[in-house]
């Protein structure tokens, strides 16, 4: 069973699609996943899984943008490829 999910989805605020209750996703405990059948289970657990893997890439990537906005701010036509603004 895969426990580390949960942990990591505590961060997260946005509701279930779907779901109008406004559910959201660290609300989706081990006790609500038991409640469905099997494949539902496994369904749930690999796209949880999944969520936080993208969520990780999403900050990854983020994080990246950033570094370029902030190299980019020292470029000039002087010190780099970029053209003068005419």
């Amino acid at each position: 069973m895969r426990t580390g999910f949960r942990a990591k989805l505590v961060w997260t605020r946005r509701p279930v699609f779907g779901d109008n209750r406004g559910m959201w996703l660290e609300e989706i405990t081990e006790v609500i996943i038991a409640r469905q059948p099997p494949e539902a289970q496994a369904i749930i657990r690999l796209l949880l899984a999944r969520i936080v893997e993208l969520e990780a890439q999403v900050e990854e990537l983020r994080a990246q943008i950033a570094e370029l906005r902030r190299r980019r701010k020292g470029n000039t036509p002087q010190n780099s490829s970029m053209l003068p603004s005419t």
